[in-house]
């Protein structure tokens, strides 16, 4: 069983054997990039280490019963490669928003649907817009 990940703030994807983790460290920095990437393809029984300069992301291949995705973070963060400890991000829809949003979003919604109703006084459009 891999060890737990204390959660901060990055991008982490782990998957057997493959471990990409976005770096702010690398982000634009083609020299330590550079650096990184041979320096990363050296360790022993990582098959492929690639850095992208542009996103500052860092994809590993490994051997998964010689490395854990846990130590690898800890070896990059170590080697200043990642600030903080990457976290898994939910998914695309499942954050949840906050009190304010909610708010703001209601209130245009109350503010749009009396608009309509004076543009548009027919008890049809008031119904539809109650719906919504």
């Amino acid at each position: 069983m891999e060890a737990a990940i204390p959660q901060q703030s990055a991008d982490l994807h782990v998957t057997p054997g493959r471990l990409r983790v976005r770096s702010t460290v690398l982000k634009r920095n083609p020299e330590r990039a550079r650096w990184a990437e041979a320096e990363l393809a050296g360790l022993p029984h990582v098959t492929l280490a690639r850095v992208n300069v542009t996103t500052g992301s860092i994809t590993l291949q490994f051997d998964p019963s010689r490395w854990t995705a846990a130590e690898l973070i800890a070896l990059l963060r170590d080697r200043d490669y990642v600030t903080g400890t990457p976290v898994k991000r939910p998914s695309a829809g499942t954050e949840q928003r906050d009190m304010f949003t909610e708010c703001c979003a209601l209130i245009g919604k109350e503010l749009l649907s009396a608009a309509i109703s004076r543009i548009f006084p027919h008890p049809l459009v008031t119904t539809l817009l109650a719906v919504v």
